[in-house]
């Protein structure tokens, strides 16, 4: 719902999707969850126990607020924190190929080292992504393929 429970209609689809979709033979379900410490993803883990969380953030001071308290929600149901990650940290002048910060000063890496966790990576702006996200070749990609193994490997898989 939109006071960040979850709606009966929610639950059913949770249900559904975990319960009767024939997912065949799955390594790995990757499952994106709003932001914050709502109902939905205690709901979510209450159905299906997660292995790993990872917290993705931008880097300015108010989406860290949201992603800490993200990681303690994590730490509370005592699901393992895989990291966090920096959602558009630069993008790349299509004029110039300049990298340009997004946020003048991220906070992500320095408050994750601060806190003793993980820091996964930076996701940079690509505009590639737009026209074909599952099949572009550009920084964010290569990026979510390297993600992609350190998860694996953490998870041991």
């Amino acid at each position: 719902g939109k006071d960040g429970t979850i709606t009966v209609e929610e639950a059913k689809g949770f249900e559904q999707l975990l319960e009767d979709v024939e997912w065949g033979a799955l390594d790995i379900l990757i499952v994106d969850m709003p932001p914050g410490t709502g109902d939905i993803p205690l709901t979510f883990h209450q159905w299906a126990p997660l292995s790993g969380g990872i917290v993705v953030s931008v880097g300015d001071i108010l989406s860290w607020v949201d992603a800490y308290k993200g990681r303690e929600m994590l730490r509370k149901l005592k699901i393992p924190f895989l990291g966090y990650v920096e959602n558009m940290s630069t993008i790349q002048c299509p004029h110039c190929s300049a990298r340009v910060a997004l946020v003048p000063s991220s906070l992500i890496e320095d408050e994750a080292r601060k806190a003793n966790d993980p820091f996964l990576g930076s996701i940079p702006f690509d505009l590639s992504l737009r026209h074909a996200p599952f099949c572009a070749e550009g920084e964010a990609t290569k990026f979510f393929k390297q993600m992609g193994e350190k998860i694996w490997t953490v998870l041991g898989l």
